[in-house]
Order: C-alpha cells, then sequence, then structure tokens
C-alpha cells in the first residue's frame, strides 16, 4: 500500500510539472506614444495553450498592419516542460489621436487593453525632416471635361528610400490620364534633397462635388547615402505618408452651350494648300489639310468636322489623324485631316469655311475659331489651253507670219551677225561637252555595276501590270492612281505629280489621257473607249531601251530592251 501511495504521488507531481496551469496573453507595444505615420512593433505572446489561435487584429481601428511574424518556443528544466508563441507585428497609425486596442482573445485567454497616444508630426521629428509627401490640385473649380491637375511631390532631405510606392489613385466619374514624373536633386540650406513629382490629369465627367481621397506613400530606409547619421539607427524601417483628401467642384455646363462642349485653355485652327497658292483647274486635284490644336483637352474630345457636298467639286477626304500629346502642363490635342479637291467645271466656286465654338477655360466664356471660306476661280485644263493656243497660231495667215519676218530681218541685220557668233561659240562648247561626256562614259562602263536593279525591275513590272489592269476596268480613279504610281518608278529623279506631265514627258499618251480626263469629269456620263489609252500605254512600255532614254543610264538598267 505504502508503495502504491508513493507511485500515484510521483506521478501526480510529474503530471502537474508537465502541464502548467496556462499563463495569461500578453500584449504590448514597443513605445507609447508614437508619431502618426511611422511604423512599431507590437507583440503577443502566450504561454503553455496547446494550439493558440492568432489573435484578430481587425478590431483594432485606425491601425494598419505591415508585416507579421511568429515564433514557436519549447523549453524543457528537468521535469518541467513550458511552451510559448509569439507574434510581432510592424504597424503604422497613419492619423494623430488616441486609439484604443481592444482585449483580444488568443487562444483560451484575454489580453488587457491598452490605450495607444499617437501623436501629429511636428518639426521636431527627425522622420518629418528627411521625408515630405504632398499633394497639389490646380484648379479646384472646373467643369465638365475640363482638365485638372494632381501634382504629388515626394521630397527626401539627406537620405534614400527603397521600396517607394503610392496607393492607386481611382475616383468615381472622373477620368485619370498620368502625363509626367521626374525626379530631380536639390540643395537648400547645404542638405542634399531627391525630389520627384508625378502629375495626373482628371477630367470629370458630370457636375458636383467629387472628394479626392488621400495618397499613401510608403518606402524603407535605405542605409545607402546617409547625411543624416541621427537617423541611421532606424534603417531598414519604413515610412508612411498620407496627403489630406481634396475636394474637387464641378459646375455645370453654362446654358448657351449648344453643340459640341469643348473647354480648352487654347484653340488653333487653320489650313494648308497644296499647292501654296491653290491654283484650281479642272480635273486637277488641290490638296486641302485642316488642323486644330488644342490645350488642356484629349484628342477624342475634339469634334468632326465635314465639308459639305459641293456643286462642280469632288471631294475625297482621308481618315482624320488623331493624337494626345503628355506634357508637364498637362494635355493637349492634334487633329488632322486632309481633302482632295478636284473641280469638274469651270468657273466661280465658293470653298465654305470651318467654324469650332469651344469653352475659354480661363477666360470663361465662349470663342470661335474659324477658317474663312473663299471664292475660287475654276480654270480650263492646262493641255485644253494648249491644245487652243496651237489651234490659234495654224490658223494665222501665212503671208502676215511671212512679211513680219521680213520686217525683222531687215530692222535687225546687225543682231543676227552677233547671233549667228553667239551660236558658233555655243556649239564649240557643246562639242567640247559631248566629247568630255563619251570619254566619262567609257571609262565608267568598265566599272562594275553594284546589284543588278532586280527590285526596281520587279516594281516596275507591277507597276505596268497595275496599270492595265485598271484600264480594263474602265475606272478613271483607277487608272488615275496606278499611272501616277508607274510614274514615279519610270522617273526616279523627277517624279510628276499629276496626269498633264506624264502626257508632257511621254506625247503618246497626251491625248489618251486628256480624252479619259475629260470623260471623268464630264457633266453628262458619256460611254469612254479605253482602247486608245490601252492600245498608247503598251506602246510606251514596250518601246525600245535606246528611245526610253538615251541619257539616262539609270532608266536604261529598268527598262531592258
Amino acid at each position: 500500500m505504502v508503495i502504491r501511495f508513493f507511485g500515484v504521488a510521483i506521478f501526480v507531481t510529474f503530471f502537474l510539472n508537465v502541464h502548467c496551469i496556462q499563463a495569461e496573453p500578453k500584449l504590448w507595444v514597443e513605445k507609447n506614444p508614437v508619431t502618426a505615420g511611422e511604423s512599431f512593433r507590437m507583440f503577443v505572446e502566450v504561454e503553455n495553450d496547446d494550439d493558440p489561435e492568432e489573435p484578430n487584429l481587425s478590431l483594432i481601428k485606425d491601425i494598419k498592419v505591415l508585416n507579421r511574424s511568429v515564433q514557436n518556443q519549447t523549453s524543457i528544466v528537468g521535469t518541467s516542460i513550458s511552451r510559448k508563441v509569439s507574434w510581432t507585428y510592424e504597424v503604422v497609425a497613419m492619423s494623430p489621436g488616441s486609439i484604443q486596442i481592444p482585449a483580444l482573445r488568443v487562444g483560451n485567454g484575454l489580453t488587457r487593453p491598452i490605450m495607444l497616444e499617437v501623436l501629429q508630426q511636428s518639426k521636431s521629428s527627425n522622420a518629418l525632416e528627411i521625408l515630405v509627401f504632398e499633394a497639389n490640385l490646380e484648379p479646384e473649380q472646373v467643369y465638365p471635361q475640363q482638365q485638372s491637375l494632381l501634382t504629388l511631390k515626394i521630397i527626401r532631405k539627406g537620405i534614400q528610400l527603397e521600396n517607394e510606392s503610392i496607393t492607386p489613385l481611382e475616383i468615381n466619374n472622373v477620368r485619370l490620364r498620368r502625363v509626367h514624373q521626374n525626379s530631380f536633386r536639390n540643395i537648400v540650406n547645404g542638405q542634399q534633397q531627391i525630389v520627384t513629382e508625378i502629375r495626373f490629369a482628371l477630367f470629370a465627367e458630370k457636375p458636383g462635388e467629387i472628394t479626392i481621397p488621400s495618397i499613401q506613400y510608403q518606402g524603407t530606409v535605405s542605409p545607402k547615402g546617409f547625411q543624416n547619421r541621427s537617423f541611421f539607427q532606424q534603417r531598414g524601417s519604413r515610412l508612411f505618408r498620407k496627403s489630406p483628401p481634396k475636394q474637387l467642384t464641378v459646375l455645370p455646363i453654362p446654358g448657351n452651350s449648344n453643340g459640341w462642349w469643348l473647354p480648352a485653355s487654347k484653340l488653333i485652327l487653320q489650313e494648308t494648300w497644296e499647292p501654296n497658292p491653290p491654283e484650281f483647274r479642272v480635273g486637277e486635284p488641290v490638296t486641302r489639310t485642316i488642323i486644330i490644336q488644342a490645350e488642356g483637352v484629349e484628342a477624342e474630345q475634339l469634334p468632326d468636322w465635314e465639308t459639305p457636298d459641293l456643286s462642280g467639286i469632288k471631294i475625297y477626304a482621308e481618315p482624320p489623324v488623331l493624337e494626345t500629346k503628355e506634357t508637364p502642363q498637362g494635355v493637349s490635342a492634334l487633329g488632322k485631316t486632309s481633302q482632295a479637291l478636284i473641280p469638274s467645271s469651270t468657273g466661280e466656286l465658293l470653298i465654305p469655311g470651318i467654324q469650332i465654338r469651344w469653352w475659354d477655360v480661363q477666360n470663361r466664356k465662349f470663342q470661335v475659331s474659324q477658317i474663312p471660306e473663299r471664292w475660287v476661280n475654276v480654270l480650263p485644263p492646262m493641255d485644253l489651253i494648249k491644245t487652243q493656243e496651237n489651234v490659234q497660231i495654224s490658223k494665222i495667215p501665212t503671208q502676215q507670219v511671212l512679211t513680219t519676218k521680213t520686217e525683222n530681218i531687215h530692222d535687225d541685220d546687225q543682231l543676227w551677225k552677233y547671233g549667228t557668233l553667239f551660236f558658233f561659240i555655243l556649239w564649240l562648247l557643246t562639242m567640247g561637252l559631248w566629247y568630255g561626256r563619251s570619254v566619262k562614259t567609257q571609262a565608267s562602263s568598265k566599272i562594275p555595276e553594284v546589284g543588278d536593279g532586280t527590285d526596281s525591275t520587279k516594281n516596275l513590272k507591277y507597276s505596268i501590270s497595275a496599270v492595265e489592269t485598271s484600264i480594263l476596268k474602265k475606272d478613271p480613279s483607277l487608272i488615275r492612281e496606278s499611272i501616277l504610281n508607274w510614274a514615279k518608278i519610270r522617273w526616279p529623279e523627277d517624279p510628276p505629280n499629276r496626269l498633264q506631265a506624264i502626257g508632257e514627258k511621254e506625247k503618246k499618251l497626251k491625248d489618251p489621257i486628256l480624252m479619259m480626263e475629260r470623260h471623268h469629269y464630264a457633266e453628262q456620263n458619256e460611254e469612254w473607249d479605253a482602247q486608245q489609252l490601252a492600245e498608247a500605254f503598251k506602246k510606251v512600255c514596250h518601246m525600245p531601251q535606246e528611245k526610253i532614254d538615251e541619257n539616262n543610264d539609270r532608266i536604261r538598267e529598268l527598262y531592258p530592251a
């Protein structure tokens, strides 16, 4: 019996040493009070709990958890066994004031509540001296779709920061566009500063009051490049700053705004012509380019404009080109469109003007930018004028011409003698130049050519095929485009920019091209025989090599016999 009693007593003693009574969980902070925006550590610890649950820190208001770690520790001393679980949290309080940390449940116990004092950042704060985070909104009062600039400025004084970031900016009913970011160095009172500016363009969609929320900045103190040695001990810690919220007032659109609403700080509307000054002739295109430049708006805000259909002229407009540029002053928009104007009849023609009504945000009033209308005189085709002049000259009586020539011979007998001498000297110079060129040609023929001209030959063949195909389709617009493209390859040194110029270079194409243009721009739609143009073009493309261009070696390579 005695032995059994002592055995039970030993067992009970051992059991109690192993399973000690659970101690009360603990919660404490490394310092109190703390400074708003500066991180600090908070600790939670519990002993002799078999499987404790982590405390729920979401119950603590106005405190943000940045990082956490957990540690388990078991100790055996003789027959005594103890277990301890501890959590370490890196937290930050963003706003000054008193924060109640309530009792937190850890395992089967509760921690004691703590009253945390959060101090306002002051000039005496060492952290404040090394980091400044500012936000500025300009203007604070706008109209719908008017640009407002939000500028964030980060100033680091005598210290470097790593892993820097700002919270994403999202605002309902507001378009955001990041337009600028720049970093530079300053020296103020002998202390080096690193400044970063980040700028956003804001466009509110509807009237009302809009709150720009607080933006939070965070960065980690780097041990590199320290000038402020007193802060060196805090390297690796995180610094936080939060900008105060901003209020944006969006005014309603003025009541007299009819049509397109375009709020801008500046707008320029202009036009250019090719050729300049423009000369309007039947069948010959004139290019008009309209350009609009606006500051403080995006390209999508620019209005659409179209030239109305005009009697006596055909208009071929290219798709507009829109571009938004980002600058430190915000955004600017550029819109450009080109129109080919081809008159179909002679006489007076009115080119209508263009007006754009926009809201001047600086002077708060409507402005009108415009291109004035212009009256132009459409002339006949140049080829037709030359044909008429030749006909008129041919109708002059022969007797009148001979009489005029005889009178000139008697009156200018001395001038004829000097002219003969001049042309004789000119003939001698020509022979000398011809001889020098022939020698140069013989010498150059001995130098091997670089490349065989395969690509140029292919391009020429393709262009000829395109012209022949367009003639079969009997489409004057398509024929005009394909012939001009062929001419650019045929005369690379002096490419003609209109059909009449092609007729001047190739006489066989002159009359067929003129007949096609008259048919295309005729007011009555008459049947047109394209066979004449097809035959003339075939003769030109299959001319012997020597007849193509006797003075151009490059052309001879592109047009083999």
